[in-house]
């Protein structure tokens, strides 16, 4: 008999933790864990970068990557919310919780309604105003704006990248209480590295963007999509100098991302000649390389000032 009792008692705790482990997986599948965590990185580089005579406060440090995550995980909770109809006719987004019926929509929503309030709330308490305003501003634009404008109209992805932009700015601001010409170039630069990465993604996804009934470029006019890739790519090399105009980094930073740079471009042109899959999916891979290639490079020399 006690035996028995045992076993079962073992089988509840099993079963326990893989209810837990499940629900882990889902509310992080909800916040898009992986994106979210790259966003985050963006903020965080943000508030390392503004260096300009400063004092780096660790414990500020992490409250404002911790307030930022938060409510770069609303955000994405907020979105896969309303696009649940969407996502569950679509290959890439169908096996997500909510159209996979593992999450209801009252529990996504409490959820994505505490990481607003948490996050907002370490952000204002205690970090600043500015950086606290930056961060809800993101999130009515991602929400409010951008998610909307997917089923009306293709300017929806620039709308998107403005909110793929201010994060590091929301790290500046966190150290600074200010938006200098460092923390402009740093959006700027996420801006239109955004519209490369995602031109390339979307041309491979037009279907599934029709199936979701989502007005991209690619869905609505493909025949655009290289052209803004190009266009986007060759922003780079500017926007590289800038860094070293706003002090940012150094001359020898902006030598040494050239190549990465001009390798990214040379494919968004190949992309534009042969407008296929595989060219557009070499022209992904390699923005995939560039971003934390350029990043890196960018505090490596900052801080040891070659």
């Amino acid at each position: 008999f006690n035996d028995n009792s045992q076993n079962n008692n073992e089988n509840n705790n099993n079963l326990n933790k893989e209810i837990q482990v499940s629900l882990l997986k889902n509310l992080s599948d909800l916040v898009k864990f992986r994106l979210s965590a790259l966003v985050v990185l963006t903020e965080m580089f943000g508030y390392i970068l503004a260096n300009s005579g400063t004092e780096f406060i660790i414990k500020k440090f992490m409250f404002s990557w911790i307030g930022t995550a938060a409510v770069v995980g609303a955000a994405n909770g907020f979105n896969q919310i309303i696009e649940t109809s969407n996502d569950s006719k679509m290959k890439r987004t169908k096996k997500r919780p909510l159209p996979m019926n593992q999450l209801t929509k009252k529990q996504a929503l409490s959820f994505s309604i505490f990481l607003t309030i948490f996050g907002i709330s370490i952000l204002f308490f205690q970090v600043n105003l500015l950086s606290t305003l930056l961060a809800f501003g993101n999130l009515i634009l991602y929400t409010l704006i951008y998610t909307p404008l997917k089923q009306i109209h293709p300017i929806n992805t620039w709308i998107g990248a403005i909110v793929g932009a201010i994060p590091p700015m929301i790290g500046w601001a966190a150290r600074t209480n200010a938006l200098e010409p460092g923390a402009w170039v740093f959006a700027i630069f996420l801006y239109f590295w955004q519209i490369t990465h995602f031109m390339a993604l979307a041309w491979n996804f037009k279907d599934d963007y029709i199936s979701g009934g989502f007005k991209m470029l690619s869905a609505v006019n493909p025949e655009r999509v290289p052209f803004w890739s190009v266009i986007s790519a060759w922003t780079f090399l500017p926007l590289t100098y800038l860094f070293v105009l706003t002090k940012v980094s150094t001359f020898i930073f902006a030598l040494l991302s050239l190549p990465i740079s001009i390798y990214v471009i040379w494919l968004s042109h190949i992309f534009y000649k042969q407008r296929s899959k595989e060219s557009a999916k070499k022209l992904f891979f390699s923005t995939l390389i560039h971003l934390p290639v350029f990043m890196g490079l960018l505090f490596l020399c900052s801080f040891i000032k070659i």
